[in-house]
């Protein structure tokens, strides 16, 4: 054996003497782990991960009627570009506010994906929309006479409260759908009625007129006469729309007036005079009679039948 220090060959193993290399060892780990030979602040840092995006979608409603607005706003970070899908589509930028309608009854949901380079972000919102109420409201008859009676009928769809105007007695809540005797007692009325619901309102009128009973009185003078005779037909009609004669006088003729006559022929004549009203039904005539007599007539008939006597007496002819 050699020194201490030293190494042989025996049956093909290196021995080492390792009490001389321990500071060699060191050396070299110190080496390894500084780089050999180079600065402990080459060696290269961890990476740092990239933020992820973040949004904010917001919708200024969560139920709006048919025919109203609302506002989408939205905001992201740390994102590149958005896009829009659901109700709305398309390209959006980061951050920005639209307003929309909804196209229909129910719920519309929109969505927005935002991406970046550290990743994508998804936002949904829902709006809900809503039917605006209907109303159908009606009458028996827009012309009464006056003081009689109308029937209202009524029935609001997607409303929840009705108020009734117009009337001492049409005012106030009333049903969404119902009917209702009124008195018509005014010359024109008209009755009101309002409906909400959640998608909106809506509202009807309805107007009635009222009429007077109509009127009308006829008078001939003298009613009676010998011929030619000459007679003053004077008439005034209230609330009518025009009177017809007919009988031994015709024409149209207004509501109030006079007419002269002459009567050439012996015999009972009568006049007519029919006047129509608003309502059909309360059409008015009135009829004078005059009679007009031949006085050579009536004597020419005495002297007829005092012959007729004297002949059946057998007295013959004076």
């Amino acid at each position: 054996m050699g020194q201490a220090g030293t190494s042989a060959w025996a049956d093909d193993v290196i021995v080492v003497n390792t009490s001389r290399m321990l500071p060699v060892v060191a050396a070299v780990c110190v080496s390894v782990l500084v780089g050999c030979g180079g600065d402990a602040s080459d060696t290269p840092a961890a990476s740092t991960p990239l933020p992820a995006p973040t949004l904010s979608l917001q919708a200024s409603v969560d139920a709006v009627p048919l025919s109203d607005h609302f506002e989408l706003v939205w905001s992201s970070t740390d994102a590149t570009e958005c896009t829009a899908s659901g109700a709305w589509s398309g390209a959006r930028t980061t951050a920005g506010l639209q307003i929309h309608s909804v196209s229909g009854a129910g719920e519309h949901v929109y969505t927005l994906l935002c991406s970046g380079e550290g990743g994508t972000v998804s936002e949904s919102v829902s709006v809900t929309g809503l039917v605006p109420p209907t109303l159908v409201f009606e009458v028996s008859d827009g012309l009464v006479l006056r003081g009689d009676s109308v029937t209202l009928s009524w029935v609001a769809h997607d409303a929840d409260a009705c108020e009734a105007s117009g009337a001492a007695d049409w005012a106030g809540p009333t049903a969404t759908e119902g009917s209702a005797s009124l008195t018509a007692a005014l010359s024109a009325q008209r009755y009101r009625l309002h409906c909400t619901g959640p998608g909106g309102e809506v509202e009807s009128a309805l107007d009635v007129a009222t009429v007077l009973p109509p009127t009308l009185t006829l008078s001939a003078t003298p009613a009676a006469g010998d011929i030619p005779l000459v007679i003053d037909l004077n008439w005034a009609a209230e609330n009518v729309t025009g009177c017809v004669a007919t009988g031994d006088w015709s024409g149209e003729w207004g509501a109030t007036g006079s007419e002269q006559m002459t009567l050439t022929e012996a015999g009972i004549h009568d006049f007519d005079l029919a006047c129509a009203a608003l309502l059909p039904a309360l059409a008015v005539t009135r009829t004078v009679s005059v009679t007009a007599t031949d006085p050579l007539a009536q004597a020419r008939a005495l002297f007829e039948r005092r012959q007729a006597l004297r002949a059946a007496a057998g007295l013959g002819d004076d």
